[in-house]
């Protein structure tokens, strides 16, 4: 009597096994590949948004918006014996108690300055007291004490404009290009780079 085999084959041959583990493998490393490379689109983006030239367009702008719109009409100098007159602006603007009475604000003259300016490749802001203020145009105003100074920018590119700080009537205009592509350092990537120019006009509001 003949013992009929089994016909149904049960398992997978060493060759199925085989050609089941590299496509696996195939996938995975896909899988792998488009995180890592989407992971290193993040960090540049990333570094490109949040250091460098974006936030320092940023932050320019808003200080000074900021310090232009409390600065006085009475006055202002583009550039000053102290600079030659270049790619530099100071505002005047009060600081008042707020018990001051209302009889007496009508005598307080301006006794805060802002100094916006470009020292090399940065913008520089520097705030202090006023000594001696003086409405005269040809006679600047005496400062007290040294002034307190941070940096808004870095990669200012000064040779784009003719003049950064531009007067129109009682505002300020500021021309602002900053840039760290065309001189990138060494390694950087031209994705994390980046030449942008920032506008801003401030109107100044008190008298």
């Amino acid at each position: 009597m003949t013992i009929a085999k089994n016909a149904a084959r049960k398992g997978l041959t060493l060759i199925e096994l085989l050609v089941t583990a590299v496509a696996a493998v195939v996938v995975v490393l896909g899988v792998v590949s488009v995180i890592a490379y989407s992971h290193q689109g993040y960090n540049r983006l990333f570094k490109r948004t949040t250091l460098g030239v974006v936030p320092d367009a940023y932050q320019a702008r808003l200080w000074f918006d900021t310090i232009v719109r409390r600065a006085t009409v009475q006055r202002l100098d583009v550039g000053s014996p102290r600079n030659n007159g270049y790619d530099e602006l100071y505002v005047y603007y009060y600081y008042v108690d707020p018990l001051t009475p209302d009889s007496m604000l009508a005598q307080i003259v301006p006794n805060k300055y802002a100094r916006f300016w470009v020292s090399g490749d940065n913008l520089l802001l520097s705030r202090g007291d006023i000594q001696r203020w003086t409405i005269e145009l040809d006679d600047f105003p005496e400062f007290a004490g040294d002034p307190f100074t941070i940096v808004l920018a870095k990669d200012v590119d000064v040779g784009s404009t003719p003049g950064i700080f531009t007067p129109q009537g009682n505002a300020v205009r500021i021309v602002l290009t900053l840039d760290n592509e065309t001189d990138a350092a060494a390694g950087v990537s031209k994705i994390q780079t980046l030449r942008m120019t920032v506008t801003s006009t401030a109107l100044r509001h008190n008298n």
